[in-house]
């Protein structure tokens, strides 16, 4: 139902967009920001988590507003939007260009990231996010495990626990390792291959490790389980050389908090 309600909204601000030059979440043009944000929340948001217009969101690595542009033209005005970024540039630009939607508030989170914000003074396996217990119905992680290592993954898990009422979902993508990607990438299949181990993890780049991040998909399913969480849909992406019906990179996981 949902699903079809979205596609008959007005299309989202074209003002929403920013420049090519300030975008950091991999798109290579602003039509694919624009597409890939729109995508992303009528498939998983809406169609698949059941997003509903009224609902409260976080969005962490909300980026430039990938997300945030679509839910403009979805949120309605008892609804809302939180999204916590680590780049600094990105929440100012959305801080101004937001303004006229009082439902959609942008934070910056200083965490350290080699990659990102190396200038950091918090690490993410001790940050709490500044909003209460229960607070939201939604939580939104769209390739933040891809750049966060074991220990930072655990603390937002138990985060996500602690945020998310009961009924709420969480929608999570990253690289997401289990028999079938281990073979496929050991096999030198697919474009993303991540060379070095550190435990459970592997990585793209030992010397820069949150430049990507391949997490253990057990490990993943039981710290979500502890939190009560349980996965309701899964897609397993191309990224390890998989024939996909779903034009997608990443895996993606949406979970439902009983």
């Amino acid at each position: 139902m949902y699903f079809l309600k979205v596609a008959k909204h007005p299309d989202p601000d074209a003002s929403l967009t920013p420049p090519l030059k300030q975008i950091f979440d991999g798109s290579h043009t602003t039509e694919a920001f624009q597409n890939g944000g729109e995508a992303a929340t009528r498939e998983y948001l809406i169609h698949r988590g059941r997003l509903k217009p009224d609902e409260r969101v976080l969005d962490i690595g909300s980026g430039i507003g990938k997300i945030a542009r679509p839910l403009t033209v979805y949120l309605d005005a008892k609804g809302s939007y939180d999204g916590v970024e680590i780049v600094k540039d990105g929440v100012e630009w959305c801080d101004t260009h937001y303004e006229r939607f009082p439902n959609f508030r942008f934070h910056h989170a200083d965490i350290y990231s080699k990659h990102y914000n190396a200038s950091g003074t918090t690490h993410d396996h001790e940050y709490r996010f500044p909003f209460d217990d229960l607070s939201f119905d939604f939580i939104i992680l769209r390739s933040v495990f891809t750049h966060m290592l074991k220990e930072g993954v655990e603390n937002y898990i138990r985060e996500i626990g602690r945020l998310l009422c009961k009924g709420g979902r969480c929608f999570v993508t990253g690289f997401f390792l289990n028999p079938d990607s281990i073979r496929r990438t050991e096999n030198g299949v697919g474009e993303w291959v991540f060379p070095h181990r550190r435990g459970s993890i592997r990585l793209l780049d030992d010397a820069v490790p949150e430049r990507g991040v391949a997490h253990d998909e057990a490990h993943l399913r039981a710290q979500f389980a502890e939190q009560g969480l349980d996965l309701a849909d899964a897609t397993y992406g191309d990224w390890c050389g998989r024939g996909v019906t779903l034009p997608t990179i990443q895996d993606a996981w949406i979970l439902v908090k009983s």
